[in-house]
């Protein structure tokens, strides 16, 4: 018994015990979200961090990005943004349409954002479409996706962080997709963590009172 619990509690098997509540719990770095339509991956990010506030002005900006990662910059294309309050009927006209203008976030230039302020709470749809403006440049595209939009407190917006990992990449698709957004599961992680700790300080006390009891 005191031989398992000395191999249980080596150096050893601690670290692939780490290595493996991590490889359990990954973290994803991002919260954005990437559609792929076509020859064009569209990620897709609402400030602050997917959870706009009603009644506060917001930024939504979409970076498109062909294979290889090369940006496309509002410059080439023509895009339009319409939003709906859901539910809503098809074809029906949006309630707001901002314009889309180049903007600068986190470590890109001019890809195309539109600033707009959501007058109430609730579940709002998104349709984004660009088209370019040199023929064959790349396949004209139209995503939907779906902001939840929070009660306004009157805070002020704050850009996101720099980002310095990948976008998400939701699905590979040619027509448009539902959105999903993508979080950081630390708090799994660290509920992991917390739990593998306390159960080696229970080996640990037990490993101890073995001894105690033979000497």
């Amino acid at each position: 018994m005191e031989k398992l619990l000395r191999q249980t509690l080596s150096p050893l098997y601690l670290l692939s015990l780490s290595m493996g509540i991590v490889s359990a719990f990954p973290i994803t770095a991002s919260s954005h979200t990437t559609k792929v339509i076509g020859d064009i991956a569209v990620t897709v990010h609402v400030e602050p961090e997917h959870q706009p506030a009603a009644g506060e002005p917001t930024r939504v900006w979409f970076l498109l990005t062909r294979q290889g990662g090369e940006v496309v910059p509002l410059s080439s294309a023509n895009c339009t943004l319409e939003v709906r309050k859901q539910p809503y009927q098809p074809g029906s006209s949006p309630l707001l349409a901002p314009e889309v203008v180049p903007i600068d976030a986190e470590r890109y230039q001019s890809i195309p954002g539109a600033n707009l302020t959501f007058p109430e709470p609730g579940t709002y749809g998104l349709t984004f479409g660009c088209a370019p403006k040199t023929d064959g440049d790349f396949g004209a595209f139209s995503i939907d996706h779906e902001a939840i939009v929070k009660g306004g407190t009157g805070a002020a917006i704050a850009p996101s962080p720099a980002a310095t990992e990948s976008p998400v990449i939701e699905a590979a698709s040619s027509a448009p997709a539902s959105s999903t957004q993508e979080g950081s599961p630390a708090s799994s992680l660290g509920y992991a963590l917390g739990t593998a700790a306390i159960a080696g300080l229970g080996l640990i006390g037990l490993l101890a009172a073995k001894k105690n009891g033979k000497s």
